[in-house]
């Protein structure tokens, strides 16, 4: 007999186990110089319900970007720093069950506005100007243009925190700017303080004597970039005499009169002075006659002004003058002048001058004589039994 033996088996179908979704790949980075936005993309991994990126900057400091997209716009990053940036792909059974993070991709943002920038004037030299500011953040080069008054422009550049302007002009008042730059962004210009050059040197200069005073003006052409001129006037004895001026002429009061002294002006911007200007020389107004000595005859009335002479060329005159006012001059070249003629009784005042052919000089303090009478004074003639003393004399 045959027997069939049945066994009714039930199968199941094995049950299927998804794997964790692989790391993104193709991670890209642009970056927003102006704004220091950066952008992170990569491509679509299979499994995935969502990504989650990081940023992790310079100083360890982390923000995140979770998404269901392939990219993350970070918005909050600053000026100056290395961002490394991470992503992991996210299984839908939660963050348990990822990709595990990217290796990192690296890039920096902006460097930061240079501050602080101010110029060093090189007052030993005309042509140059140093530069200097404080370091920026990010930044690898520095570079530093300036824009002239009456040059177009000139420009230098540096990895630390100065750098020197070369081939400057004097008198330049410059407009200077600086940017910083990592070799993939730029920073805006900044703009610093304006750079002042060695003011130029006065060109023709000229010293004048003041007639019949103890000073003298000095005179230049106006030289650019000065604020302020300094002149000076040098005796031979080392004595100084200065003078100050915003404009192009100066006087110097109380010389000392018949006298040389060298003469020269510079010029200041208050910061840097220029060189002297060329040296001239100045010969002062000439002294009053000295020794002056009035010697009178009573009998032919008349007196003999007589003095010291002190330089050959020179003209004097000796200037007779009354109790009224109406004078009489005599000019010589010699050392004496005579008065003829005296009204009698009369008061009367003698002084001289001398002209060196440019300048008449102050006047020698006056001599006050009395013309003969019958008055018995020391300074007049006396008169005895008709019989005169001849001479009475009057020294100063």
């Amino acid at each position: 007999m045959n027997c069939i033996f049945h066994q009714q088996i039930h199968f199941s179908p094995p049950s299927l186990k998804q794997t964790a979704p692989c790391p993104p790949k193709a991670l890209n980075l642009y970056r927003e110089c102006s704004t220091n936005v950066i952008l992170l993309s990569w491509d679509s991994t299979n499994n995935t319900a969502y990504y989650f990126a990081i940023a992790v900057d310079s100083n360890q400091l982390v923000t995140e970007c979770l998404t269901v997209d392939t990219a993350c716009y970070f918005t909050d990053t600053v000026c100056g720093q290395t961002y490394s940036f991470y992503v992991r792909s996210i299984f839908s059974g939660g963050l348990d069950c990822n990709s595990g993070y990217t290796d990192g991709v690296v890039i920096k943002t902006s460097p930061c506005l240079p501050q602080n920038i101010y110029t060093i004037a090189n007052c030993d030299s005309i042509s140059s100007a140093v530069i200097t500011w404080h370091e920026a953040a990010g930044a690898e080069t520095y570079i530093v243009e300036a824009r002239g008054n009456r040059k177009d422009f000139y420009n230098c550049s540096s990895t630390n925190t100065s750098c020197t302007l070369t081939d400057l002009v004097c008198g330049e008042s410059l407009s200077v700017w600086i940017v910083a730059t990592n070799g993939y962004c730029t920073t805006d210009p900044v703009l610093g303080e304006v750079a002042e050059t060695v003011p130029c040197i006065p060109q023709n200069v000229s010293a004048v004597k003041t007639c019949s005073s103890e000073s003298a003006s000095l005179t230049w052409n106006n030289a650019n970039g000065a604020i302020l001129y300094i002149g000076t006037a040098t005796h031979i004895d080392g004595t100084v005499h200065t003078c100050a001026a915003m404009a192009a002429e100066c006087t110097f009061p109380n010389l000392r009169c018949g006298e040389t002294y060298d003469v020269k002006v510079k010029a200041t911007n208050l910061q840097c002075n220029s060189s002297e200007s060329q040296h001239v020389t100045l010969q002062t107004a000439p002294c009053a006659p000295v020794s002056v000595v009035v010697t009178r005859d009573c009998a032919a009335n008349h007196v003999i002004a007589s003095w010291q002479a002190l330089q050959n060329g020179s003209l004097y005159t000796a200037v007779l003058q009354d109790e009224h006012g109406p004078t009489v001059n005599c000019s010589t070249s010699s050392n004496n002048c005579t008065f003829t003629n005296l009204l009698c009784g009369m008061n009367y005042n003698i002084a001289v001058t001398r002209n060196d052919g440019q300048c008449r000089s102050l006047p020698s303090t006056p001599i006050q004589i009395q013309s003969g009478n019958s008055h018995v004074s020391m300074h007049a003639c006396l008169y005895s039994n008709n019989r005169s003393l001849k001479r009475t004399m009057y020294l100063l």
